[in-house]
Formats: C-alpha cells, structure tokens, sequence
C-alpha cells in the first residue's frame, strides 16, 4: 500500500471527496494519507476536503519546486514526526576557503547560509536577515571572537541566537573561554560534518522546547481581509511557498473558522466590516487556546507609528505595511513562529484602556477617511467638470451607441454639423441618420466593432437639417462599462470641404496637365520652325553668300591687272568680307540653335583634361606667345562631353583673345566651393576686362563690349556658354576690372532622376 495519495479531486465517473470516504470507511485503505488537488478552489472547498477526510488540501498549478517539501510535511504530521527543518546559518569567517567549506557543507544538507568575513559587517547582517544558528570564528580581525560573543549574548535581539565558536587555535582560545563568553557549542578546524549535526539537531530541539509552537515546513495560515483581489493575491504568496491557506473577509468570520480549524499564523488586515482587525487581535488573546497564535497585522490604511502601537498593545505579533513582497511575508511568518508570543504588559491587560485607545484611534481614522473621500469627491467632480468641458467643446462629433444601435450620447459638434439639437436624436437608431446606400455597410461595421474588433477609419454620410448629406470619417471601439453593460464609442470627423478640396485639387491639376500639353505642342511646334528656319539659313542663305563670294573672287581676277583704282579694290575686298562675317554669323546662329535642341548626354567628363586639351590647340597656333597657364588636376564632373567642350572652347578663347595685347598671357582653371559648399568652376585671365556697367548684357545673342576693331568675333560666343550650363541645371555669371582682366564662375547642376 502506498503511504500517501495525491488526489485530484475533479475525477471522471466519482469525484475526489467520495474516493475518499470510501477509502477512509474501508479498514485496509484508512491508514493511507490522502492530499487532494483542484485548479477550482472556492471558499468552503478546503473544509469540505478534511470533512471527507483528506489529510491535506493542494490548489492547482503545484509548484514542482515546493512539492517535495509538501510531501515530506504531510507525511511527517501522519507519523507524528517533525521534517527536517531549512535553517538560516550565519558563517562569520575571514577566510575564503573556510567559508566556502562551511557553505558547501551546509548547503548541501538544505539549510540557507550566508557569510561575512569582518566583524564590523555582522549586525547589519543579523538586522537584515536573522539567523537561527551561527558558526563564529574565534580569530577574527578587528575584534576577537570571544568578545564578539559577549556582544551577541549581551544584545536583546540576538542573546537567543544559537552560536558555534570554532577556531584553529584551541590553546588561544580555549573551549572554556568561549563557554565562559556565551557560546553554544565548540568545534575545532578543520571541521568535521559529523560534528556539525550535532549543533543543527541541538537548534532545532531547542527551539521546538522553548516555543512549544514552532511550525516547520508548510504551515496551516488564515488570512483575513474583507478585500477579494487582497486574498487572491496573498493566497497565490503563501501557496506558492507550499502553505495551506485558510480565509475570512472580516473578524467575526476569523472567529468562527478559527472555532473548528486550527490553524499555524493569521495575516490580517484592520479596515473590515463587523469586526476588524484591532478587535479580532484582542478577542483572540481572550481565548486561551489562541493566546499564543502568531498574528500578522498587514494594512495599507493605518500605516502610522501610532497605529503599529496600537495593533501590538491589542496584541499583534508583526506589524507590515501593503504591499510586501513574499520574502518579507514568509520571513515574519518565520520570525513570529520562531519566538514566544509576548505576554502583554499590564496596560495593555486593561481591557477599558485598550478599547479607549482603540475608539481614539478609529474615531482619528474615520476622519482622516472623511477628510481623504472629501478631497477625492471634489478632484472627481472637478475631473467630470473637465471632461464634460472637452466632451462639449470637441469640434469633432463623439458619440455612445447601446448594443441595439439606439444613439446613448452626442455632443454639441453634432449640432453644428448637422443642425439638429443632440437631444432629438438620443434613442432612436443611429442608421436613420445616414444615407439610404450606406445602411447596410454601417450595420456590418457596427456589428465587427461591437465584437470587438479593431476597425480602420470609414467614411459614411450623415444627414442635416438642410435636406442634404455631409461626408463624416468614423472610428469606434467598443467599451465595457459597470454592470457588464456594452457600448459602442467613437468620434466622426466632417470632411466635406477636404473632400471639396480635393475634388478641386484633382480638377486643378486635370487643367494644369491640359495646359502643360497644350503648351508642350506649341513647343513642338515652335521647335519645328526653328529647325524650318535653321534649314533656311543654312540652305537658302548660304547660297547666294556663295555666289557673291564666287564672283567677287572671279571680279578680282579680272581687274587684277588692269588700271582700277585702289578705292575700288579697296570696295571690292570689302564686300568678300563682310561675306565671311555674315558666314560666321549663320555658322553661330546654327550652333547656339543646336544648343537648344540637342539631347544632353550624360557622363563623367575631365575638365582638366579637356582645358589642357583646348589651350594646347591655341599654343600650336601661336607658339611665339608667351603664356603661363595653370590647370587643376582632377575636375571630373557629370554633364555632356560635347557641349561641355564648346563651354570651355568659348571661355579659354575669351582668355586667350582679350589677353592677345598682353605681353605675357596668364589664364588659371580650378575649383573652389562656394558659401552653401556647392562647388563652383573658376577661370581667370589678366586680359583687357570689361566694365562692369554693361554686364547685364555680356551673354546675350550678338551683344558685343569691345569693338571689332579691337578684337574679332560674332557675339554668339558668351550666349552658347550660358545656354549650356543652364541645361546643365547651373548658371554662369562674370567679375571684371577694364584692363585688369576677367573672372569667369559657373556650377553644373545633377543630372535628372
């Protein structure tokens, strides 16, 4: 037969309590310790349980950690033996070594054991953590371990601490000096486990002789609080510490259980109806048989020094402020456990004195109460008066809906949206006020939200007064409210005029992209004239050029010899040359009209290289000039290569003409950045210059600042640079002194996306 049954009480075909009655009515099953196990634990279930004869009572989930503990205890208590207590040691050594040993030892056999190695650190040690045994060293730095003892025996709180002085230097410190100063025992280094036991055994003997109610491993524990959250909570603690918990929701129910349960330690709070907790201390130290049960008193409402004082002259044995986390909670259930109750001092004896501390005390409480609801009745009331502020002044519509659909709640913005006052429409359906086609959609989402699903925004159309709709955006959420009633919640947005705006927008930019092409065609058009015009001039002007250029070349054969005058070949060499001009002139239009037409081709392009590659051109040209020139390596850019030659062609043959007076030719090239750090493209000559006066008028078409005389060209030069660099997404512009030279600045833009 097994010694003990775990039982779960919720059987298939017989429950758990009938299972066992009938093995407790039977002779050869009786003697079985029975536990029995439910997950659905209400109050009364655990009475039911020891009613039909379970020797003890586990709620599920069980902690596998504390099962074996539990175990240990039930079977223990069905043999009439005490299990083997955990104990809290106190090594105090300074040697590393030995300390470990000590825990080693110690830890292995289950006891909880803590080290300090200076004698300076042991009360705050003791204070914070109280030992029930302590292993001392005699050799201590600082102070010796004999006087150490004497301070211990000496202390109220830690004269009752059993002590172990051990040493390794027995003729220092003799085993009848340490007696002499206080210890309880004495070993000698290197310890021996065997001799360990017998302290440990001697601890625990002790203090189940002075005690006489010393409880180990799980304890039988009433809690009472009037509070369900506080039980479920406490109750959770305690078990998952392996103790079978008991409860009551006030004093007179304490009393009661506590007339047929025994139980091990009560927790109780004080603010209950029907008795509270200073009146159920003081009735329980009435009662013999509970005199020395351990109570903990556990508040959140009397946390004053003159409420502890109170609960401990009613007769408590702990007093703890909510909340406290388990450790501290099982920490006092071990210390009241752990010592005698206090016998009450002869004021506290005098009932009359007790309760007319006790009337003061509750009278103080109940106005600080009063005066605490006051204060929270008036921050409710200025909390509602605020969120009715908002709830009116909202320019967006908020609304309650019941489950049916029938409109609870609207605000003033319904009004200014719809012209109706709120009022008229507060029970009757919320479908009446949309638009025939959008019923059925808004019965479908009304449905998911009230579900409790999340719905994305959705537009509806709501009705007004004046005989129209207007474009509404809604969310809504579903909310529970007191009593387990349901409502849908939300806020509606108008949107008309965005929704108008938009519709312009779009309508705007429909005309916008009607004019873009309207003006796109033009262009194509204008650009087929141009190239008509382009042909022209290339075809239909060149020719007769051609012809006057033919015959005047023939006209000057003939009268090469003969006796025309020198004014009349001076005429006739005129007119070959204003032929060439107006050659060069079409050849420039051409060009700056190619400028305009040509698709840019976009590539890495070396205007170092290429600037060296133009003045080269020039010296193999005029190699008697004298010309100091200086080019920056590296200025690789993005742009088209073509184009971008013919902007360097134009600007280096600018420097090169107008310095042509000059006896030394100075032309530089480089980069620098500017102030927003874009990078911009710099070349220099110390040629004739121009005023700044004109400047306006230095890149357009055939605008000339010197005479021809002075220098050639055609005025197109200038006016092609500036067309490139701006299909380039830059810009060009020029500094100068007459006579002092020119600079010449121009940035290239990225190329398009």
């Amino acid at each position: 037969l097994p010694d003990l049954i775990l039982m779960d009480i919720a059987l298939p075909g017989m429950d758990g309590l009938t299972l066992t009655r009938k093995l407790k009515a039977e002779e050869r099953t009786r003697g079985i310790r029975i536990v029995a196990l439910t997950a659905f634990a209400m109050k009364g279930d655990d009475q039911k349980a020891f009613d039909a004869g379970c020797d003890g009572y586990i709620t599920k989930p069980v902690d596998t950690r504390k099962l074996t503990d539990l175990v240990a205890g039930f079977l223990a208590r069905a043999s009439g033996q005490s299990p083997r207590s955990r104990m809290k040691i106190l090594v105090i050594e300074d040697s590393t070594v030995d300390i470990k040993l000590s825990t080693l030892i110690l830890s292995t056999t289950g006891h909880d054991v803590s080290a300090v190695e200076a004698a300076e650190q042991v009360f705050g040690a003791i204070k914070e953590d109280r030992p029930q045994l302590i292993l001392l060293d005699l050799d201590l730095p600082g102070m010796d371990g004999l006087a150490m003892l004497r301070k211990l025996k000496a202390g109220p709180d830690t004269r009752d601490i059993y002590v172990v002085a051990i040493t390794f230097y027995p003729e220092q410190y003799s085993k009848a000096a340490a007696l002499a100063a206080g210890c309880d025992a004495y070993l000698l280094k290197p310890l021996d486990t065997r001799e360990l036991s017998d302290p440990l055994t001697a601890v625990a003997e002790e203090a189940e002789r002075s005690t006489g109610r010393r409880k180990k491993g799980p304890m039988n524990i009433l809690i009472v609080d009037d509070t369900l959250v506080n039980l479920k909570l406490l109750r959770a603690q305690l078990e998952s510490e392996g103790h079978a918990v008991f409860e009551a929701h006030d004093g007179m129910d304490a009393l009661t259980l506590l007339e047929c349960q025994p139980v091990d330690a009560v927790i109780s709070d004080i603010l209950m109806p029907k008795m509270d907790g200073y009146r159920l201390c003081l009735e329980i130290r009435k009662q013999a048989r509970l005199r020395d049960l351990p109570i903990i008193i556990y508040t959140s409402t009397y946390i004053s020094p003159g409420d502890e004082k109170l609960a401990l002259d009613m007769g408590a044995d702990k007093y703890l402020k909510k909340p406290a986390s388990v450790e501290t909670l099982v920490a006092a259930l071990h210390e009241v456990s752990a010592r005698p109750h206090a016998a009450l001092q002869p004021k506290a004896l005098q009932e009359s004195e007790v309760l007319k501390e006790y009337n003061e005390r509750l009278v103080s409480k109940l106005k600080e109460k009063n005066t605490e609801l006051q204060t929270q009745t008036e921050a409710l009331r200025a909390s509602e008066e605020r969120y009715r502020l908002l709830f009116e002044r909202a320019p967006d519509v908020i609304f309650a809906l019941a489950p049916s659909g029938v409109v609870t709640s609207l605000n003033h913005a319904f009004e200014i949206i719809t012209g109706w006052p709120p009022a008229q429409w507060l029970g009757r359906h919320f479908q009446d006020l949309l638009h025939p086609d959008d019923q059925t959609r808004s019965g479908e989402l009304f449905q998911l939200v009230l579900g409790g699903e999340r719905v994305p925004i959705f537009k509806l159309r709501m009705r007004t007064v004046a005989v129209g709709f207007r474009d509404v955006e809604f969310t809504g959420f579903s909310s529970a409210l007191s009593g387990g009633r349901i409502e849908v919640q939300g806020i509606g947005r108008d949107i008309t005029e965005r929704l108008q705006a938009q519709e312009e927008l779009l309508r705007l930019n429909a005309e916008l992209e009607e004019r873009v092409h309207q003006r796109t065609a033009e262009l194509e058009f204008a650009n087929q004239q141009l190239e008509a015009f382009s042909y022209s001039v290339s075809h239909d002007l060149r020719s007769p050029l051609s012809s006057i250029d033919g015959f005047g070349n023939l006209l000057s054969k003939e009268i090469g010899a003969s006796a025309v005058s020198d004014r009349g070949k001076h005429y006739l060499a005129r007119i070959r040359a204003g032929v060439v001009q107006m050659g060069e002139l079409i050849d420039a239009l051409l060009s700056l009209a190619q400028v305009s037409r040509t698709s840019l081709c976009w590539e890495d392009v070396d205007l170092s290289a290429l600037a060296e590659t133009v003045l080269a051109g020039y010296r193999e040209r005029e190699p008697d000039r004298v010309a100091q020139l200086a080019i920056q390596p590296g200025m690789v850019v993005h742009g088209d290569p073509s184009l971008l030659r013919q902007v360097l062609d134009n600007l280096l043959g600018n420097a090169w003409k107008f310095s042509g007076q000059q006896p030394q030719i100075h032309i530089s090239f480089g980069r620098e950045s500017g102030p927003n750090g874009e990078a911009r493209y710099v070349l220099r000559d110390k040629g004739a210059g121009f005023d700044m006066a004109y400047s306006e008028k230095l890149f357009g078409a055939f605008q000339r600042l010197h005479t021809k005389s002075e220098f050639a060209g055609t005025g197109i030069g200038l006016a092609t640079v500036q067309r490139i660099v701006t299909r380039h997404g830059g810009r060009i512009w020029a500094e100068s002194t007459p006579g002092e030279g020119a600079t010449f600045y121009f940035t290239l833009g990225s190329p398009p996306a």
